[in-house]
């Protein structure tokens, strides 16, 4: 059932999280009435699967850009999280560890990982307190994090001064295990050649650190541009170097259908994954919450969640 944003900020569901003892998830943790009412249609987690969202959640914390009222962004992008019921999130944009903090306590049941956590090796190196950074909010019943770090850091000018986020993390799910690699990255912006040359560049550094990994493993934020054309215009996709690494797009099948992941007309935001990951995908989906929040490119975010299911 849809409702409204102001409905579902009203209304609190308070679940006491379990710790890693208790990774296991059946279909009564899993229920539906967990998370209260949909907030937007069709941007929901699947029992007994493992659902992974993106999104770019535009400055959150920022306090010179992005939405000026950072209380209530933080409150709009905790109850659209809340009400999703997803596993794992990445994120990117967070702007600011404290208010990253003020968002995980807003959803039950979850922990967060930003670049700049502690556990994060050379992460408060790398960002600074307004800096945009990558982020996973994750399940705690669900899934736990073995390592992470930041990766490529030597080349961060490449990657706009935002190296990636790589977590391992350990999936439990209706009794069935998975271990998963996932990288978080946000490569550099705009439609000029310089910009289009680093995220090509990025994007190749990102292929030979992928072939060092073992397992399965998922790559996916925002990339900034197109994977069957680039936003520069009159050229080609800097993502082609994947064509040949094994990996498979899961967002592009969504941006070859003509649908957007931002404001700004295009599809950015992306995922790739190995090939054992992708036979357990069932679906990916891009949903615009504008015409469920009110103002929401200028109160919330200017791109739109992704969502993916997978089977275990």
């Amino acid at each position: 059932m849809k409702t409204t944003l102001a409905a579902v900020l009203a209304v609190s569901v308070f679940i006491m999280g379990c710790g890693p003892q208790d990774a296991i998830v059946d279909d009564v943790y899993d229920d539906e009435a967990e998370a209260g009412q949909e907030l937007i249609d069709g941007l929901r987690g699947r029992p007994l699967g493992l659902d992974v969202a993106q999104w770019n959640v535009m400055w959150l914390g920022n306090t010179e850009f992005g939405p000026t009222n950072e209380t209530d962004q933080n409150e709009r992008v905790g109850a659209l999280i809340k009400s999703a019921n997803v596993d794992l999130w990445a994120l990117t944009e967070v702007s600011n560890q404290a208010s990253f903090d003020q968002l995980v306590a807003r959803v039950p049941g979850y922990a967060g990982l930003a670049a700049t956590d502690p556990r994060v090796a050379g992460g408060t190196a790398s960002y600074s307190i307004q800096e945009q950074r990558p982020a996973l909010l994750y399940k705690t019943r669900a899934i736990s994090v073995r390592t992470a770090r930041l990766i490529l850091t030597d080349q961060a000018s490449t990657f706009a001064g935002r190296p990636p986020l790589e977590a391992e993390l350990s999936v439990t799910i209706n009794r069935k295990t998975l271990d998963l690699t996932v990288i978080v990255v946000h490569l550099k912006a705009g439609p000029g050649l310089d910009d289009r040359a680093r995220r090509l560049r990025a994007s190749e550094l990102l292929e030979t650190h992928v072939k060092t990994l073992s397992g399965e493993v998922l790559v996916i934020g925002d990339w900034n541009d197109a994977t069957t054309r680039s936003i520069a215009s009159g050229q080609t996709s800097p993502f082609t170097n994947w064509s040949d690494s094994g990996l498979t797009w899961l967002t592009q099948p969504l941006e070859e259908q003509g649908q957007k992941s931002s404001i700004f007309g295009s599809f950015i935001d992306h995922a790739i994954a190995t090939p054992g990951l992708l036979g357990k995908r069932d679906s990916t989906t891009v949903t615009d919450p504008r015409p469920t929040i009110p103002n929401y490119a200028n109160t919330t975010s200017d791109h739109f969640p992704v969502l993916h299911l997978f089977s275990l």
